[in-house]
């Protein structure tokens, strides 16, 4: 269907598919008019000159039982900044530290306590190879990637942009976990020129910054996909995926061992795109109920791919045609059956030109579609599964963009978070919305201070004008009514865990 809105008529657009721009049903906790629970208030924070991509992920920095919020930020592209990397008080918005990079941090975080104070440090990656630990308490640097390494090989290497990291067993026998992510994906190659330089798969210490082990991708392509670990039927394996939006690629699993050899030539290969690649990370869950994860991936060139854990073949796999996708499935349970559920977010045409969202949820089982929509202006941010009304069925929380159009027929950019019911078949919305847009941010959702109700992180651009911008955004603490007795199932950008692996159904749930 048509745009909802006439062409020549001011208003709100939303959906392409015949969803009105409904007003604000569920109100929450509205800026400047916040309800308390338990004596928390909800907040917004304003970041006048800088722009995030990075998700929302939170941890106890000051000790006071409230749950901190941990961002990477930045400027334009290869410019400095020195909030590239900042923390906010969950109590109150205020800026516990900041942190400078050279580039765009737009990785995010995961926690461990490194100098062992007892408070969770932090490593966070982005552009122009940027990779830092950081004191959590303090906010000092503990070390970046760039400044502490010496070694021939990585003398020798060429870096690029750091994807999200994930703890693996201790490697270099000092006691701590120690981090594996990616590095790969040359920006200054133009977009259909095959010579580009090969990602890697890398192991770094934790507590020291060293590299470790460095293994080129099997095939010799570009990497921009995050390793998500998996538990294969041998132990721990190591999913990612190779090419781009331009360059043909493919989906491999490999055991962890192998990636600690640097020898990635045993490598399964799952899937391959000819024209394009495999970007947004992978999500675990065991579709099949064999005890087995199973990877359920977004192609880049719109399609949804369920692949057997144990035997790597396909279990389905559905097509949407004339699609592309940056984003990570979200897993959750969107019927009555045990069978986890997904739910996807893809733009509507081919890079670059994407100007359109579209929504599918689709059975686990049996990868029919069971809810379809087009809601919203394009944007890569992931969806989550929390379930609101305690019926042991998921809802999604979406963020999502759209336009008013002035009675001079300007564009004015404004963006919100959506629920959808699944049980009810009604999508509504979540507080208030807000100006400008949020391309790339993942909201989180969980209990940020122990009281027993539901909370939401939300980031987004501010310039009303435009989509794709860094100067200035908003952070926004949203509480709520809704009850929650544990963790969501899907509660932030790669999962409540932020590995990538569904948290399973509770008894009773």
């Amino acid at each position: 269907m048509g745009v909802m809105r006439c062409q020549n008529c001011p208003g709100k657009v939303w959906s392409r598919t015949g969803l009105k721009a409904i007003a604000p049903i569920l109100i929450l906790s509205m800026v400047g008019r916040s309800l308390p629970l338990n004596g928390q208030m909800s907040w917004t924070t304003d970041l006048p000159t800088i722009g995030s991509f990075s998700s929302p992920r939170v941890t106890d920095l000051n000790a006071d039982g409230i749950m901190d919020i941990v961002m990477g930020a930045g400027r334009e592209e290869f410019n400095s900044c020195d909030s590239a990397v900042i923390a906010l008080d969950g109590r109150d918005g205020h800026m516990l530290w900041h942190v400078r990079a050279k580039d765009q941090i737009f990785g995010s975080a995961i926690f461990l306590d490194i100098n062992g104070d007892l408070v969770d440090d932090v490593v966070i990656g982005g552009r122009s190879a940027e990779l830092i630990a950081i004191d959590g308490k303090s906010g000092q640097l503990l070390w970046r990637f760039m400044e502490v390494n010496d070694s021939p090989v990585f003398l020798t290497h060429r870096w690029f942009n750091f994807y999200n990291p994930q703890w693996i067993p201790d490697q270099d026998q000092d006691g701590l976990s120690d981090l594996l992510l990616a590095n790969g994906g040359d920006v200054l190659v133009e977009p259909y020129d095959p010579n580009r330089a090969p990602g890697y798969l890398v192991i770094v210490s934790a507590r020291t910054g060293k590299l470790l082990k460095l293994a080129p991708m099997p095939d010799g392509k570009e990497i921009y996909m995050s390793p998500v670990l998996s538990n294969g039927p041998a132990g721990q394996e190591v999913v990612f995926g190779t090419g781009g939006e331009t360059i043909g690629g493919s989906l491999y699993a490999d055991s962890l061992v192998h990636v600690c050899t640097e020898s990635l030539d045993r490598a399964v290969r799952l899937k391959s795109g000819k024209n394009s690649g495999f970007i947004g990370p992978v999500s675990c869950a065991d579709l099949n109920q064999d005890g087995i994860s199973d990877i359920l991936v977004n192609a880049a060139e719109g399609r949804l791919i369920a692949i057997d854990g144990l035997t790597k073949k396909n279990i389905w796999e559905l097509d949407i045609p004339n699609s592309t996708s940056y984003t990570s499935p979200c897993i959750g349970y969107f019927n009555a059956d045990e069978v986890p559920d997904v739910f996807i977010t893809y733009g509507q045409g081919t890079w670059p030109k994407l100007d359109w969202s579209l929504q599918r949820m689709v059975d686990g089982n049996s990868g029919q579609v069971l809810f379809s929509d087009s809601l919203g202006y394009y944007q890569i941010a992931s969806p989550l599964a929390v379930d609101l009304n305690n019926d042991g069925i998921d809802e999604v929380i979406m963020s999502i963009n759209y336009q008013e159009v002035g009675t001079l027929f300007q564009k004015y950019f404004y963006t919100t978070l959506m629920m959808i019911d699944f049980r009810s078949n009604q999508i509504q919305q979540i507080g208030e919305s807000y100006q400008g847009s949020n391309f790339a941010s993942t909201p989180w959702a969980g209990d940020l201070d122990g009281d027993g109700y539901l909370d939401i992180i939300f980031c987004h651009g501010t310039n009303l004008r435009h989509t794709y911008t860094f100067d200035g955004m908003q952070i926004h603490r949203i509480s709520t009514h809704f009850p929650i007795s544990q963790p969501p199932h899907w509660g932030s950008y790669q999962g409540t865990n932020y590995d990538g692996r569904l948290k399973g159904r509770q008894p009773g749930h």
